[in-house]
């Protein structure tokens, strides 16, 4: 029962990050939203939820993992009602940060939540079930929300897993167990407070540099905010006895690599998504039932992948994996953006996408806690997902300005914009690619060394 009540919770806030891309288009009617107005609908989720994991699992393992996780579950769904009734832009993106929140304060404690429920020879599995649930959301969201958005409106798809939502919260009172961290352990406030608001502003710069100049004092100052604020959050941690996040463990190339790959998959899964949403609702005219149908392969590309990678991971076989991870999603950019222009190669791009984050996602997030010895067991959680998030939604505003800046002046097309949207992402996801390819080419190397200290996390991955 516990393990159904996460696995749940996982399954819906990855609906939450991807279904919305099929409703955008009529979201936009409705509220004459534009390009970067619409990348905050999806953006407004994904930046609340990646900020509220480091001090949603800090705030868990001081006062409660089962309050913090039934919070979240409520606020979630609370939220979910104010998205589908939403009479201006200014409430959905309200309501879009609160289900955010709510996501975040679910998925931080949710993997200790799993550990706590079963003894440690089952847990590999049904932590594996649990990353399984939200791999199918993530896949699912898309297909599920056209149907839903073509049938009866965007406004259901917020509203419908409402009763469910209502019946796990009920269920996730009496059968989720008690548990927290050690005791005596303070609170890093000043660390999760940091981690709340470093991401905020340099989003916020990248989605509006188009629309306001990146001369702007507003853009330059976000940027620069955001920069410092990630700087002084990385000292902080640094410093601090009992930090929130130990940013320490990216010294050792095989952490850090894994981070970029996870960082570099969600890139491209939120990246190629928002472009194919433009290109074949707006572009090409598609009903939102047909446009879910057509992420129908993409989306059993993924899960079908993603149980591959899971296997590989189990038997410590990474490389060739997370090679062939990283081609398909530098490809999933590259393909549609030097194609001759046609929304045909956008089903193509799709599946390399849904073939490369499939991939990716389990093995290097095994990569991450495998590096990491079990006492860390805090920072790797949070490795294996603040990096995805961080990366969705990092890639949407650096790709949503790319199609901005080109759609804009007079004469260019939105075809113009996509194209420049796809080679923007495409560029991004193969630096991310290399770097992360070196650093974990570096790591293997240092495992391989015998002069490790028996401590030193890189020494444990194989």
């Amino acid at each position: 029962m516990v393990l159904a009540i996460v696995a749940a919770a996982a399954f819906f806030l990855s609906i939450g990050l991807t279904f919305v891309n099929v409703a955008l288009p009529d979201i936009g009617d409705r509220f004459s939203a534009s390009p970067p107005d619409l990348a905050w609908v999806v953006d407004a989720y994904t930046v609340a939820l990646t900020g509220l994991l480091i001090p949603g699992a800090a705030v868990a393992e001081r006062f409660g993992r089962r309050q913090v996780f039934i919070t979240g579950l409520c606020l979630f769904t609370a939220s979910s009602v104010a998205c589908g009734v939403a009479m201006s832009l200014e409430v959905m993106l309200a309501g879009r940060v609160a289900m955010g929140v709510g996501a975040g304060m679910m998925l931080a404690p949710a993997m200790a939540i799993t550990a706590m429920a079963f003894a440690p020879g089952n847990r590999a599995g049904a932590l594996a079930t649990w990353a399984s649930a939200g791999a199918l959301g993530l896949a699912l969201g898309p297909v599920v929300g056209g149907v839903v958005v073509g049938t009866i409106g965007w406004r259901w798809a917020f509203l419908l897993p409402v009763p469910l939502l209502l019946v796990a919260a009920a269920t996730a009172v009496r059968i989720l167990p008690v548990g927290r961290g050690p005791e005596g352990v303070p609170l890093d406030t000043w660390g999760a407070g940091l981690s709340l608001v470093a991401l905020v502003p340099l989003v916020a710069a990248l989605i509006e540099g188009p629309r306001v100049g990146w001369t702007s004092p507003w853009v330059i100052g976000g940027l620069a905010a955001g920069v410092l604020l990630l700087a002084g959050f990385v000292v902080r941690e640094l410093m601090a006895r009992h930090p929130a996040f130990d940013v320490r463990a990216l010294r050792h190339p095989s952490v850090a690599g894994a981070s970029l790959v996870l960082f570099a998959s969600y890139v491209a899964f939120m990246g190629v998504l928002f472009l194919v949403t433009l290109e074949l609702q707006q572009v090409a005219g598609v009903t939102p039932i047909e446009y879910g149908l057509l992420l129908l392969p993409m989306s059993v590309a993924y899960w079908v992948m993603s149980r591959v990678g899971a296997r590989v991971a189990a038997r410590g076989r990474s490389a060739v994996a997370v090679t062939t991870g990283l081609v398909a999603v530098v490809a999933s950019f590259a393909l549609p953006a030097f194609a001759p222009p046609a929304p045909g190669w956008s089903v193509p791009a799709l599946i390399l996408m849904g073939v490369g984050g499939g991939l990716l996602v389990p093995v290097a997030s095994a990569a991450v806690l495998d590096a990491l010895p079990a006492v860390s067991l805090g920072t790797s959680s949070a490795l294996s997902v603040v990096p995805r998030f961080t990366g969705g939604a990092v890639g949407v505003a650096i790709i949503a300005s790319a199609v901005s800046a080109t759609s804009a002046p007079a004469g260019a097309t939105l075809e113009d914009g996509l194209t420049a949207g796809y080679r923007a992402g495409g560029i991004t996801a193969l630096v991310l690619a290399v770097t992360a390819g070196l650093l974990l080419a570096r790591g293997r190397h240092l495992v391989e060394r015998p002069t490790g200290r028996v401590d030193d996390p890189g020494i444990y991955l194989g």
